[in-house]
C-alpha cells in the first residue's frame, strides 16, 4: 500500500509538473486567413442577394403599416444580414461579419427605404460600411467601373447620401482624391450636414476607398468646431440685411451661393489639411 501511494503521488506530480510547463510556453495567436471564395461563386452569391432584395422591396410596397408587416420585414432583412456577411466576408474590417448589421433598414418607402445595402459597424469613433464593387455598382446604376477614377463632390455626395443620411442632407463643400496603390481609389470629403440650410460650418467628415472588389464608406462627425469663412458668411449677412425677398426660393439661391463659396475658398485654409490628415488617418485600416 504505501509503495502504491508512493507511486500515484509521483505521477501526480509529474502532471502537474507537465501543465505548469505547459502553461508556460507562449500561446500563439491564430491569424484569420483570407476565406477562398471563386470569382463565379461569389457573383452567384450577389446576384441571389440582389434578386432577394429586389423581390423583397416588390413585395413590401404597398403593404399597410401593422405588426405583422413588421415582422416580416424584420425576418427578411435578418436573411439579407446573414447573406451579406457571406459576401463581404473578406473585408479589412475587423470582426465585421461578427459585429456588423445590415445598413438597409426599411423596405417601406415611407419610413425611409432605399438606403445603400451594405454591413455597418463602428470603426473606433468613425462609422463605415462596406459592400462589394458589384452590389454598389447596382445599387447606383454605373456601367463602367472606370468611373470610380474620377469621382467629382457631386458623385461623393450622392454615395454618401444614400448611406448615412436617412432624414437629413449631405451637402459636400470640398473633395480630394488620395494617394494610393493605382490598384485602389480613394476619396474624402469635408460637408455640411444638417436638416435646414444657413451659415453653417462644416461639421462631418466621409471617406471612400474602393479596394480588392470591395467598397468602403465612412463618416466620422468634426469635433473641434470650423471656424466660417468670413467671406462666405457674410453672404447670408447681406441677404437678412438687404434682401427685401425673403422667400424660400431667395434663400435657397442665397444657400447655393454660400455653398460655391465654400468649395472655393476652403482647400485654401489650414482648417481644410487638419481635416485632410484626419480623413486619411481614418482610412490606415484599409490603406496599410
Amino acid at each position: 500500500m504505501k509503495h502504491l501511494f508512493i507511486l500515484l503521488l509521483f505521477i501526480l506530480s509529474s502532471c502537474i509538473g507537465q501543465e505548469k510547463r505547459d502553461n508556460s510556453k507562449p500561446i500563439s495567436k491564430s491569424v484569420s486567413k483570407p476565406v477562398v471564395i471563386s470569382k463565379e461563386e461569389q457573383r452567384k452569391n450577389e446576384l441571389h442577394y440582389i434578386k432577394r432584395r429586389n423581390l423583397n422591396v416588390k413585395y413590401f410596397k404597398n403593404k399597410s403599416f401593422d405588426d405583422t408587416t413588421f415582422r416580416q420585414e424584420n425576418d427578411s432583412i435578418s436573411a439579407l444580414e446573414k447573406l451579406l456577411k457571406k459576401i463581404v466576408v473578406n473585408s479589412k474590417i475587423e470582426n465585421l461579419t461578427t459585429n456588423g448589421t445590415i445598413n438597409l433598414q426599411t423596405f417601406l418607402p415611407e419610413v425611409g427605404y432605399n438606403m445603400l445595402d451594405g454591413l455597418a459597424t463602428k470603426n473606433g469613433d468613425a462609422s463605415v460600411v462596406c459592400i462589394t464593387e458589384y452590389i454598389f455598382s447596382d445599387f447606383f446604376k454605373i456601367k463602367n467601373s472606370n468611373t470610380f477614377q474620377n469621382l467629382t463632390t457631386s458623385d461623393l455626395s450622392n454615395f454618401f447620401q444614400s448611406t448615412f443620411a436617412a432624414n437629413h442632407v449631405i451637402t459636400g463643400i470640398t473633395s480630394f482624391k488620395i494617394d494610393t496603390d493605382e490598384n485602389i481609389h480613394a476619396y474624402g470629403m469635408v460637408s455640411i450636414d444638417g436638416q435646414d440650410i444657413g451659415p453653417f460650418s462644416p461639421n462631418e467628415l466621409y471617406a471612400i476607398v474602393f479596394r480588392d472588389n470591395l467598397v468602403y464608406l465612412f463618416n466620422k462627425t468634426i469635433v473641434d468646431k470650423v471656424n466660417q469663412l468670413e467671406k462666405c458668411h457674410a453672404i447670408w449677412g447681406e441677404f437678412f440685411e438687404s434682401s427685401e425677398d425673403k422667400s424660400w426660393s431667395s434663400e435657397e439661391k442665397v444657400w447655393k451661393n454660400y455653398c460655391e463659396c465654400y468649395q472655393k475658398n476652403f482647400k485654401k485654409t489650414t482648417q481644410f489639411t487638419t481635416l485632410k490628415e484626419k480623413i486619411t488617418t481614418m482610412l490606415h485600416p484599409i490603406l496599410e
